[in-house]
Formats: structure tokens, sequence, C-alpha cells
């Protein structure tokens, strides 16, 4: 009876020393050190996210970003509290943060909650409250 395909790429792997249960151990332990890194780098990212959030004039600065980008981008007329927010500061943005962003739309002791949620969802493509749900 004639070897099937698989047997005969048995037969080649073996005959030059390719050891297919190495091969499976190496990917394994490939496999934990990719979860353990995945891991890791969650645990950066919150860890910055925290100290993002705790930097003083963050939330300003980022406010800032949504209005200028309102305004400038979006072609949108500027209100008084987008006025007063590019006031605030002369910090240039030019990446995004989702998931502060969001929270400044979410009611608060101090600033008033952003409103233009479709600001939000013109530069990320989902509403704040979703991002935070995302996000948890």
């Amino acid at each position: 009876m004639a070897a099937s395909k698989l047997d005969m790429a048995k037969i080649w792997l073996d005959a030059n020393g390719v050891r297919l249960d190495a091969i499976a151990v190496r990917l394994d332990v490939n496999a934990a050190r990719l979860a353990a890194g995945k891991h890791q780098l969650a645990s950066i990212h919150e860890q910055l996210a925290t100290l993002a959030c705790c930097a003083p004039g963050y939330g300003a600065v980022r406010s800032r970003f949504l209005s200028v980008f309102k305004t400038s981008l979006l072609g949108v007329a500027a209100t008084a509290a987008d006025v007063r927010c590019i006031a605030a500061t002369d910090v240039v943005v030019v990446n995004g943060d989702a998931t502060f962003d969001a929270t400044l739309y979410q009611q608060g002791p101090l600033p008033p909650a952003r409103t233009d949620v479709a600001t939000y969802v013109a530069l990320y493509g989902l509403e704040p409250d979703r991002v935070l749900a995302i996000h948890e």
C-alpha cells in the first residue's frame, strides 16, 4: 500500500533531523512568553493611563485637543467653552487618547463634562460611553 503524503512528510522530516515534538514544545514556550508579554504590556498601559490622568493639566490639554479638532478639522463653529479650552493651554497634542477623552464626557466635580459627543464620535468612531464600557 502506498504511503500517504502525511506519512511521506513525516519520513522526510525524520530523515532530515526535524523533530515535530521539539517544535511543538518550543511553540508552547513561545506562546507562554507571548501571553506573559501581553499581560505585562496591559499592566504598563494601565500605569501609563493612571499617570496621565494624574498629571496636572492633562484634562485641559485633552479638552483643547478635542476643541481644536472640532473647530479646525470638522469646521464646527467654536462655542464659548471651546474658546476657553483652547485658550487655557498652548500645549499641542498630536495623538488621540480615546479612553481619557471619553472620561471628559462624564459628569464629574470639575470641570463640567463636555457635551459635543458628535466631535468624539467623528474622531474615534464610537460614543464615549461605549469606549469606557469596552475599556472596563
